[in-house]
């Protein structure tokens, strides 16, 4: 078969010298599966043209093209339903792609075949393991059962982002989806093995699991050793956002991997918009002093959310204590006798952070509440896996001669007549 239509029947045995016949000679030390694979998909054949059309034209006016024709019109079907489904024997139109089996057996088949693949590389699972528990480990030494005085503020803080930015960066793992296998893809998608949308679906399934078990085992351990909040609903609250987070920005470099020409600017590009992101998300800059022409792409920043959604779980309800040190750190700038004054006042001075609600509003991340902050990144979530799937579609669909020609035939029926003759 070639592009749902047949270009030969008969003894297995004998397909490569009926090939040959016809001047198509399978190459000495190659796998006669593959020749023949190859030379009904119109690629790698060794060929200057593409032998499709004539290997279709020629089995159309053989004896054995003429048989099945006979044997199609004798079916008991109507010549109306044969229309309606588009089912004239060798007269078939390309209006779409022809595959042996349903959507659902192809995702099965692969995402059967990522898992046993998966298991197959057991270091880098292990790897991973073994990062998200070194990092955990540094997050809680570093901000080790935090208190609630003024310096906690900033520990807090601090820990949070660090949670943020470990987690999302390690998603850029997930780029190696589409990079390392596209060869293999595009080999398999043009053969007419798959549709692309299973291929895309049972990979971005596949990885999702061990992400999120990690994401777990980082973001829960930090969590307990640094001394967050630890009621049953804040911890709740911050797996959610955890999850939502890793499944965005996983999403987000599924669709850098899908549009990268190559494995070389895929690793660019995923630094640079996680790094943007990062600077957009409230923590190194204020997101009320970000200039007028880049202000706009904090909408897009999934620090901006997360941050924001993890910052209100942590610190609201929080209150802090403040020493006279903290409130009177400013009087090293006076001289002597104003000091002196000074002083006498200086248990009425105000908290520099009193509560978490004043840090929270000081870094204007209290606009939207928690969980408006995590149905935008679920929203984004969506959109950055759809966004993936609509470019590894339209990258395939310039290699895929069915899928050029429904194309063609759908905006103008002579452009699709040249493709096929093509």
């Amino acid at each position: 078969m070639s592009q749902g239509r047949p270009v030969y029947q008969g003894d297995a045995e004998a397909a490569l010298q009926h090939f040959g016949n016809l001047g198509y000679q399978c190459p000495q030390r190659t796998n006669p599966a593959e020749f023949l694979l190859d030379l009904v998909t119109g690629v790698e054949t060794g060929q200057s043209q593409d032998p499709t059309a004539e290997l279709l034209s020629h089995f159309q006016h053989s004896d054995a093209g003429s048989l099945l024709q006979e044997q199609l019109e004798s079916l008991s079907v109507s010549s109306k339903d044969s229309q309606d489904n588009g089912c004239g024997g060798a007269e078939v139109e390309w209006e779409t792609e022809i595959f042996a089996t349903p959507f659902w057996t192809q995702f099965h088949i692969l995402l059967s075949r990522a898992w046993i693949n998966a298991r197959r590389n057991p270091v880098s699972a292990k790897a991973a393991f073994g990062r998200s528990v070194t990092m955990g480990l540094l997050l809680g030494i570093m901000y080790n059962k935090v208190d609630l005085t003024q310096t906690s503020v900033q520990d807090r803080t601090g820990a949070l982002y660090f949670v943020l930015t470990t987690q999302i960066f390690s998603a850029q793992g997930s780029m190696r989806m589409f990079l390392e296998e596209r060869d293999v893809f595009l080999r398999e998608r043009l053969a007419g093995a798959y549709r692309t949308s299973a291929y895309f679906w049972s990979k971005s399934i596949a990885d999702t699991p061990l992400q999120l078990i990690y994401a777990f085992i980082f973001s829960l351990l930090g969590y307990y050793l640094v001394g967050f909040q630890a009621t049953l609903e804040h911890v709740f609250t911050y797996c959610v956002a955890i999850v939502v987070t890793t499944l965005a920005a996983e999403s987000l470099v599924v669709t850098i991997g899908a549009s990268a020409t190559d494995d070389k600017t895929a690793a660019v590009l995923g630094p640079v918009a996680f790094a943007l992101m990062s600077l957009l998300g409230g923590f190194f800059s204020n997101i009320d002093s970000l200039p007028f022409y880049i202000s706009w792409m904090q909408y897009l920043s999934l620090f901006r959310y997360s941050f924001s959604a993890i910052m209100q779980n942590e610190f609201t309800g929080l209150k802090f204590t403040c020493s006279p040190e903290d409130s009177g750190d400013w009087l090293e700038n006076l001289d002597e006798g104003t000091r002196g004054h000074v002083e006498e006042f200086l248990h009425l001075l105000p908290c520099p952070t009193p509560d978490g609600a004043t840090h929270l509003h000081r870094l204007k991340l209290d606009r939207m509440d928690i969980w408006s902050n995590i149905f935008v990144l679920f929203f984004l979530m969506i959109a950055f896996r759809v966004l993936g799937f609509w470019a590894l579609v339209r990258r395939t669909n310039k290699l895929v001669p069915g899928a050029r020609a429904a194309k063609a035939a759908k905006n103008s029926p002579a452009r699709a007549q040249k493709l096929h003759k093509e």
